[in-house]
């Protein structure tokens, strides 16, 4: 398996935190190509100073950009931006060419991750997916604690589970891919902790990791962290 490029959608509290590594994992990899897009329409606002790697002079600026220029800074060149919310078109011509992409989803959106779950399993090439999920903070419980899910195909053989099958607000989303000036743009997100996006980060990044080389077991779809307990499991 070789990861010719990777998409990360989403340049917020988790993506923020796991792009910078993981754009050096892919550059020094030798299964995989240094090439990164970042895809986010979101601008920084004054309150993500508190949880996203977001700097006063970050705020309105967008995401995917802002970070795209702090991962040239550090000598990550092959790293790119889409300052946009990604559709199914948009989606579907990334991972067009017959080669291996690898799309991470770290968004709170499930119409967005049912979208590029449907896009990949048009392929007939072999592909992968990562997505992350973390628990929120807006019942006061502040919560530590995230979900990684990955699937797709490699050699031609299935590889994990389809998120769709497991959850079934990502099977049947209750939300919208936000488009610019759209309602969805200014929905609210749920408040985490910024432990809880670290952990995230921290988590997507091992099993990328293992991924690339070669020993994630195949029945294995499904990794999770309790930073309270420090428990983690495998499924």
């Amino acid at each position: 398996m070789y990861i010719d490029r990777t998409l990360v959608i989403g340049a917020g509290g988790t993506g923020g935190q796991l792009i910078p590594s993981l754009a050096r994992l892919l550059a020094y990899h030798p299964n995989a190509s240094a090439s990164l897009l970042i895809a986010d329409g979101d601008e920084f606002e004054d309150h993500n100073q508190a949880r996203q790697l977001c700097g006063p002079d970050q705020v309105g600026r967008n995401k995917a950009d802002a970070m795209a220029e702090h991962c040239r800074s550090i000598g990550l060149t092959s790293v790119g931006s889409s300052p946009s919310f990604l559709d199914k078109a948009a989606i579907r011509q990334f991972t067009s060419q017959p080669t291996c992409p690898l799309v991470v989803s770290t968004v709170d959106n499930d119409a967005t991750r049912a979208a590029v779950i449907s896009v990949l399993e048009e392929r007939q090439d072999d592909w992968l997916h990562v997505t992350t999920g973390n628990a929120d903070n807006s019942d006061g419980q502040s919560r530590i604690s995230t979900s990684t899910h990955w699937h797709g195909v490699i050699g031609g053989e299935p590889f994990g589970v389809s998120p769709a099958l497991l959850f079934d607000n990502i099977a049947n989303p209750n939300d919208t891919i936000p488009r610019q000036g759209s309602c969805a743009l200014q929905a609210p997100s749920a408040p985490q902790l910024i432990s809880a996006n670290a952990l995230s980060a921290a988590m997507a990044l091992l099993v990328i990791q293992n991924l690339l080389d070669g020993v994630m077991p195949r029945t294995a779809n499904s990794a999770f962290a309790n930073g309270r307990t420090f428990k983690l499991s495998i499924s």
